[in-house]
């Protein structure tokens, strides 16, 4: 097989978070995926948040607009990603610890 590889562990174990705590925000998936699987970036997470929803992994659940006083501005999007049919969870031991010892 020549090429990249079709799949992405890190999309992949979004979509492992998604399945035990979905819905949730980019960001919140960005803070359990540092606890759980180790370094990333959360621009990697948005863009594998993105193009997971391009391909049927993720889709949308609801979005947000607050209003605020944030560093940026006066508004925030919070934007809330689920799991679709077309996804398919992985679930490792590293996920089902975390779960496990956040459930108590």
């Amino acid at each position: 097989m020549r090429g990249r590889p079709k799949g992405s562990k890190i999309r992949q174990n979004v979509i492992n978070i998604l399945y035990f705590y979905s819905p949730l925000t980019g960001y919140d998936i960005f803070k359990k995926y540092i606890k759980i699987y180790g370094r990333v970036t959360s621009r990697s997470i948005y863009y594998h948040l993105k193009y997971g929803t391009n391909i049927g992994d993720f889709e949308i659940n609801k979005i947000i607009n607050e209003k605020g006083n944030f560093s940026w501005g006066e508004s925030s999007q919070k934007i809330y990603y689920n799991l679709t049919g077309g996804a398919i969870a992985d679930i490792d031991d590293n996920i089902k610890d975390y779960y496990n010892n956040d459930k108590q």
